[in-house]
């Protein structure tokens, strides 16, 4: 069987699509987007797109090997990435865009052919997927927004060492210590060794706490934990600040984009120390 194709028009349509895409991405992973960088990716993505109909390889490497490939590089093109998981995180980022505007125009495709009752063009499928794209990117950015309006300033200090950091103000954090009864928030093990390392923590036990906790597919288990002296939030409507404030330590990374590295109990937003 042979297909025609008119590499100008499949050119031009790669690269809107493209572009439509890497704007998503972008988007949703909360990318800086410069036009100039994107145009220049699109273009990439559309010259190696057309590049790979002349390749005498399998369809089934140039739908994996090839397209992988072309995909790391317009990425790394358009945004300039650096870290191997960050990268990794956006190369998902750019699967699942182009899977929601994949969705849209099939959907759109076939609601449009149910009202026109014909075929619909391409013209209009190309300019679904802009508006498809500029909705999803809006959402996106609009839940990120209301995401970080739940992003506080922290520094914590313990003895002579303060450390700063960005917490996430988690009202489904119900952990508390069993006999005080006091909030607790979670923070990564890398933090808390800024903070406190282990020789600290060995020549004060005092200060060391074992806090229970149950969650979905674990139905007990235990975190370590540390009571740090003194903790001040900056919230829109003022500092507050905290002492003894007891911090469970969490060997994973609590965000994979890095955004913040402790989460808070909702109670401790408002539980401010008198003599601040």
């Amino acid at each position: 069987m042979r297909y025609e194709v008119y590499l100008d028009s499949y050119f031009w349509l790669s690269l809107v699509l493209n572009g439509f895409i890497l704007y998503l991405t972008g988007r949703l992973y909360g990318l800086r987007i410069i036009r100039k960088r994107l145009f220049a990716g699109a273009c990439t993505a559309a010259f190696l797109s057309c590049a790979g109909i002349f390749l005498p390889v399998p369809a089934v490497l140039q739908l994996s090997v090839w397209q992988a490939g072309c995909d790391a590089l317009t990425l790394q093109l358009t945004y300039g990435i650096r870290g191997r998981k960050r990268f990794c995180r956006t190369l998902l980022f750019h699967y699942m865009a182009g899977s929601i505007l994949s969705g849209m125009v099939i959907w759109a495709g076939r609601m449009l052919e149910l009202v026109w009752k014909r075929p619909v063009s391409p013209l209009v499928l190309v300019l679904a997927a802009g508006f498809g794209s500029l909705l999803a990117g809006s959402l996106a950015i609009e839940l990120r927004g209301r995401k970080q309006r739940r992003l506080f300033p922290v520094v914590l200090q313990e003895q002579d060492r303060t450390v700063s950091t960005t917490a996430l103000l988690d009202t489904g954090n119900s952990l508390r210590e069993p006999f005080s009864g006091k909030p607790v928030c979670i923070m990564e093990q890398e933090l808390l060794n800024r903070l406190a390392d282990e020789e600290y923590r060995i020549r004060n036990p005092q200060k060391n706490r074992m806090i229970p906790y149950h969650s979905i597919g674990k139905a007990h288990g235990i975190l370590k934990g540390f009571c740090i002296s003194r903790m001040w939030i900056d919230t829109d409507a003022g500092r507050i600040g905290l002492t003894n404030v007891i911090a469970a330590a969490s060997e994973n990374e609590i965000t994979g984009c890095g955004q913040y590295q402790m989460i808070l109990h909702p109670a401790m937003i408002g539980e401010e120390e008198e003599s601040t």
